[in-house]
């Protein structure tokens, strides 16, 4: 698909929430499972920003608290999609760069937000956030004023 009004259909929906929720973990190959759906579909791109904006500040999933390996992961599929945006000769991949940039203060802020675990998780989960800030910072992807202000929510 092309146009702005794309959707995900009822079976696409079902199996990236699968992907996000019940697959996903740090693992490099599912992480890249995930990513090659988003760009397979990317003329879902707003959709598919908003399905994972929802995974990444969501504390429970079916009664049951959200580790911090799988915000992680989360953050790092977020992360990759946003770099892989960035390449040429992938149609409507340029979407999840707004989509991204928009959302994004509402992440950081829920993640820096989370207090589930103890002192380690959090810790660990911190790294994580200022691993790919810094990331981004290195690709120029936003502004440095963009990233400073992503860093002061989280």
């Amino acid at each position: 698909g092309g146009g702005l009004g794309v959707t995900l259909n009822d079976w696409e929906r079902e199996r990236f929430d699968t992907l996000l929720r019940k697959e996903l973990c740090a693992d490099r190959s599912r992480i890249c499972a995930a990513m090659a759906f988003c760009f397979d579909k990317s003329g879902a791109a707003h959709q598919i920003a908003t399905l994972l904006k929802e995974s990444l500040i969501e504390c429970t999933y079916e009664n049951k608290t959200v580790s911090v390996e799988t915000r992680i992961a989360r953050l790092y599929l977020l992360s990759d999609v946003l770099f892989n945006s960035q390449q040429p000769g992938v149609r409507n991949a340029f979407r999840y760069r707004d989509a991204i940039e928009e959302m994004a203060p509402e992440v950081f802020e829920s993640m820096g937000q989370f207090d589930g675990g103890g002192r380690m998780r959090r810790e660990k989960l911190r790294l994580a956030v200022c691993g790919v800030l810094e990331a981004w910072h290195k690709w120029i992807v936003y502004s440095v004023a963009c990233i400073d202000d992503l860093i002061l929510t989280s």
